[in-house]
């Protein structure tokens, strides 16, 4: 699930900019710590509701790994 929460997010947000996932890859670990976040998800025992402000974006994470920015559910795309 690591990194398949961190290609939805990163997906979510191109989709919401309208650019490619290649030019946020970096912007995400300026605004949180993807490996803490991931760690959160990897435990069976935490099951949280993340939500964080980037680049103006509302990212949620559910505590089923769903991804939505700004509201919208974000699913990760074949290849991706």
């Amino acid at each position: 699930m690591a990194e398949e929460l961190h290609y939805r997010i990163i997906q979510g947000l191109a989709e919401a900019e309208g650019t490619g996932p290649e030019d946020l890859e970096s912007c995400l670990y300026e605004y949180t710590d993807i490996d803490a976040l991931t760690k959160l998800y990897q435990q069976g025992c935490v099951n949280p509701t993340v939500t964080l402000e980037i680049r103006d974006h509302e990212v949620t994470v559910t505590d089923e790994g769903d991804v939505r920015v700004d509201g919208k559910l974000r699913t990760l795309s074949c290849g991706g």
